[in-house]
């Protein structure tokens, strides 16, 4: 019903009402460490492209990652070609290494 199998209606019934702000409003990189400050221990934060936000964040607040409870990433592969021209390279760390 929410599009994201049900999982906004799971956090409504838990927490209340969401605030949806809209994007103009906050960074993703804010948005990530207010939520984890918010929620610490209780986040985990799947990568499906480069690492360049979740870098920031971390730079930006020491607290941050302490208060993440997961990371999982699309990251790459040692035994075969890639998706870049670059054997062994996966393009969300290709794109930016000093994130990753």
């Amino acid at each position: 019903m929410d599009g994201f199998g049900g999982t906004l209606l799971e956090y409504i019934e838990k927490y209340g009402p969401v605030n949806l702000k809209n994007v103009a409003d906050e960074s993703a990189v804010d948005f990530l460490i207010r939520i984890a400050q918010e929620f610490p221990g209780e986040i985990t934060i799947v990568c499906l492209a480069p690492l360049t936000n979740l870098g920031k964040a971390i730079k930006k607040s020491p607290d941050f990652a302490r208060n993440i409870k997961n990371v999982t990433l699309l990251g790459g592969t040692y035994l075969a070609q890639g998706n870049t021209d670059y054997f062994c390279s996966e393009f969300n760390i290709f794109k930016d290494p000093e994130a990753a």
